[in-house]
């Protein structure tokens, strides 16, 4: 579940001095306006429950007011999903939320990327077909955000695979990719391809800013990160040579070295080797 940050603290140190004026106050989504670096900004604000229909339609609002001026919004995710009871009724109201933000675009400041994986890349297409009901529990078809020109169709058998890939794509292009494939989905594809498999397979899709693909743990070798870190830094005309990074594999163990760290401080260590037949030292 997310965690429920304070929202007063969050925005008290987004806008300047700490001021601002809410514009919505109930439910999983709230909004501010002020400034922030001394420019006019919108703040949206997610609480960390599951959203509705009238959440995703507060967002809209504020990029309707931010769309007068030309004002930035900033939106702080902190959410479980949507609100299962309005499941279809959200998602239809997530494809206007898209809609206005492609409305809006060249007025109000975009998100330079949108990349959804697995199901949230399924999510970012034109279709999805249940015939069967196998994910939904009765056979079903529904719109997708319309994001990327696919369709996905599910079936009872789920592809498993490990595998490796290789970005074509810009700005990605190059980027040695290796993870995994976990889907029941099969997806159409009337686009260009985000990445060739090791095999020689086109996987994935791309249109403009948006990607998506099935490739589970595609950051885990750094070049993607690398890549997007200096595509991002470039638009916000930030030197990307002070943001070292580090292999997700690397991260993982320097994390297991911690939690190992813990666990000996908070042990008896001695004991434990004792009732073992072991000593301090001995290979294990």
């Amino acid at each position: 579940m997310a965690s429920k940050i304070n929202k007063g603290e969050i925005l008290a140190k987004f806008f300047d001095d700490g001021e601002y004026t809410a514009l919505f106050a109930d439910g999983a989504v709230s909004a501010a306006c002020g400034y922030a670096a001394g420019q006019q900004a919108y703040a949206v604000y997610q609480n960390g429950e599951a959203v509705t229909v009238k959440d995703v339609e507060k967002n809209i609002k504020v990029l309707e007011m931010a769309a007068q001026t030309g004002c930035p919004v900033v939106t702080f995710y902190n959410s479980v999903g949507a609100k299962l009871a309005e499941g279809l009724d959200v998602l239809t109201a997530s494809a206007k939320l898209n809609a206005t933000i492609a409305k809006v675009s060249g007025v109000v400041p975009q998100v330079a990327v949108v990349l959804g994986v697995c199901g949230g890349y399924q999510m970012l297409g034109e279709q999805l077909c249940d015939p069967a009901g196998e994910e939904s529990g009765t056979p079903c078809t529904l719109r997708g955000l319309g994001l990327l020109p696919t369709t996905t169709a599910f079936g009872t058998e789920k592809h498993l695979t490990q595998t490796a890939a290789c970005v074509t794509t810009e700005p990605f292009a190059g980027a040695k990719l290796t993870g995994y494939e976990i889907h029941a989905g099969r997806t159409e594809v009337r686009g260009s391809a985000f990445c060739i498999l090791a095999d020689g397979t086109p996987e994935g899709c791309v249109q403009d800013g948006v990607f998506g693909t099935y490739l589970h743990g595609l950051f885990d070798t750094g070049e993607l990160t690398e890549k997007l870190t200096a595509f991002l830094c470039k638009r916000k005309g930030i030197d990307p040579a002070g943001a070292e990074l580090i292999p997700m594999e690397q991260y993982r163990q320097q994390q297991f070295d911690l939690l190992a760290d813990g666990v000996r401080a908070a042990l008896d260590m001695p004991a434990i080797h004792a009732a073992m037949g072991m000593q301090k030292g001995d290979n294990t």
